[in-house]
C-alpha cells in the first residue's frame, strides 16, 4: 500500500511540476514579447494647467485659432494647413502650415477648428503636439480665458463697385 500511495503522490507532484513549468514558460514568453515591443508613449510635463498655459504663452512661437483646411501624410509626420481666424502670437498670413509627429502627435480633422500652440522643430518647421495643449476649440475654454483678447483676422473680400449713370428725361 505504501508504494501505491507514494506512486500517487509522485504522480501528483509531477503534474503540479509540469503545470508550474508551463506557467513559468508562459510568463517568460510574455516578458520577452513585451520587452521587445516598441511602445510610443506620450509623457507630458507634470504641471498645472495654469502653469502650462503661462509657459506656452512665453515659449510658443505662434498661438492661434484656425480651421484645418488640408491634412497630408508625410514620411513620419502629418502636415496640416490652417485658415487662421484669430491669433495671440506669431501669425503673419491668413494660412499657416503646422507639422505634428511622434508619440504625442496632435490629430487634426479637416473642417474642424483648433487652438494651436506651435514652435519651430529641429528643421525650422512650425510643429505642435498634445503636450503643447493643441486641441479642438470646443475643449479650449480655459486656454481661451487665460490667453485673453486675441487679434481677429479680417476677411479679404473684394468689393466690386459699379458706376450707375442716371439718365434724366
Amino acid at each position: 500500500m505504501r508504494s501505491k500511495y507514494n506512486h500517487e503522490l509522485a504522480g501528483r507532484a509531477d503534474e503540479e511540476g509540469q503545470a508550474t513549468m508551463k506557467i513559468l514558460l508562459m510568463i517568460s514568453i510574455s516578458v520577452l514579447v513585451v520587452g521587445h515591443t516598441q511602445v510610443l508613449a506620450c509623457e507630458c510635463r507634470p504641471e498645472s494647467t495654469k502653469k502650462t498655459i503661462t509657459r506656452l504663452r512665453k515659449e510658443a512661437a505662434t498661438i492661434f485659432v484656425g480651421t484645418a483646411k488640408e491634412i497630408t501624410k508625410q514620411a513620419d509626420s502629418y502636415k496640416a494647413t490652417f485658415v487662421v481666424e484669430k491669433w495671440w502670437k506669431g501669425v503673419q498670413n491668413p494660412e499657416i502650415e503646422i507639422f505634428t509627429y511622434g508619440g504625442c502627435m496632435a490629430w487634426f480633422e479637416s473642417g474642424k477648428t483648433y487652438l494651436i500652440y506651435a514652435s519651430p522643430d529641429k528643421e525650422g518647421k512650425l510643429s505642435t503636439d498634445i503636450c503643447m495643449r493643441t486641441r479642438l476649440i470646443s475643449y479650449a475654454a480655459e486656454d481661451m480665458k487665460r490667453l485673453g483678447k486675441a487679434k481677429i483676422r479680417r476677411s479679404h473680400h473684394t468689393l466690386e463697385v459699379r458706376s450707375i449713370q442716371w439718365n434724366r428725361f
